[in-house]
């Protein structure tokens, strides 16, 4: 099955969308933060990104430059997943070239599944 990697800083939330995944047969790798899920990707081959973009030390932001920019993992779709809706860090994001931006207070769980459903079909 497809392993998707969670980038979320609040554990709870983690939490949730990794037995929601995971129920539905996703093998699942999670960090805390930009900085650790970058090394995740470094050393992991993921098939898809759950990509909080406010967290502590290395944030959203950084981490996609950093994913856009290597040669190999460029084209791994990534689903930014934050509270942010609009401002200067959302711009950034869509510069980036992002799959799906997902604002959390106005998503189900369902409907993050069903978005990471969407995405591997389109990308595998």
């Amino acid at each position: 099955m497809s392993k998707v990697l969670v980038i979320e800083d609040e554990p709870d939330l983690s939490q949730a969308i990794t037995i929601k995944l995971e129920k539905e047969g996703y093998d699942i790798v999670t960090a805390e933060n930009g900085k650790g899920g970058w090394d995740v990707v470094e050393k992991t081959d993921v098939d898809c990104i759950i990509l909080d973009i406010v967290m502590p030390q290395t944030d959203g932001v950084w981490f996609l430059k950093n994913l856009r920019a290597h040669p190999t993992k460029t084209k791994i779709p990534v689903i930014v997943f934050t509270n942010l809706s609009e401002g200067e860090k959302v711009s950034s994001i869509v510069a980036l070239g992002e799959y799906r931006l997902l604002v959390k207070a106005q998503t189900s769980l369902e409907t993050l599944v069903n978005t990471v459903k969407e995405v591997l079909r389109l990308y595998q």
